[in-house]
């Protein structure tokens, strides 16, 4: 529904409870929900693996490590440190996919708050995956396959959080700017006095003061 400008407004008044600043963080709250729900699906597998067999994954780690390394892993259980590194893995995919799927509600209505706090977490995110990317071309280009499929995973999933990183700034921008801009229009509004604004209340401006004659000496 959308109803005459008022008076010295060039704008239209919309009703129709859509405001075009807020695509692009209607686009991003699309964004952080999957990949908050995949960040949640990551948590559950990592923390239903605590309960699972790890002693062949310590023995495969415990034969691949150099010999220093194994007289060192010898001192401490590395079961409980696959464990330990399961329950860090899984809360901190956890935290993130709360973080993105609570925070999405809030940018889909054009919060600043929150698009800079997903900003955030998705800017974090997207410079861990960058750096294990790097990491895993470093060892396949000393010839390891599996390096090389696990720097091409780690790439897609930068692209993603940088993505919505980047989504998430261009809202941020477009709706400082929307605000600012109707804050200005709405100052610069003259409404005669009277001049209700459709919902039963009504904007009283001063009235001009009266015309002054000149007086006439002697």
């Amino acid at each position: 529904m959308t109803l005459p400008p008022p008076p010295g407004s060039p704008f239209p008044q919309s009703f129709t409870g859509v405001d075009p600043s807020l695509a692009p963080a209607r686009k991003a709250s699309v964004m952080m929900w999957v990949l908050g729900g995949l960040s949640l699906f990551m948590a559950v597998l990592f923390l239903s693996a605590i309960n699972a067999d790890l002693q062949p994954l310590a023995d495969q780690l415990k034969n691949s490590a150099p010999p220093e390394m194994q007289r060192e892993l010898q001192k401490f259980n590395v079961i409980d440190v696959l464990r330990a590194c399961l329950v860090l893995f899984g809360g901190t995919c956890a935290f993130v996919g709360i973080s993105l799927a609570g925070c999405a509600f809030f940018v889909r209505r054009g919060s600043l708050v929150a698009m800079v706090y997903s900003m955030i977490i998705a800017g974090v995110c997207a410079l861990f995956w960058l750096i294990s990317m790097l990491t895993c071309l470093l060892q396949a280009s000393a010839g390891s396959l599996p390096a090389a499929a696990q720097a091409l995973f780690s790439g897609m999933i930068c692209f993603v959080f940088g993505l919505c990183a980047f989504w998430l700034i261009n809202a941020a921008k477009l709706t400082t700017t929307a605000a600012r801009r109707r804050g200005t229009s709405l100052g610069q509004i003259q409404y005669p006095p009277g001049y209700t604004t459709g919902y039963g209340s009504q904007v009283h401006t001063p009235l001009p003061p009266p015309p002054q004659t000149p007086s006439s000496n002697g």
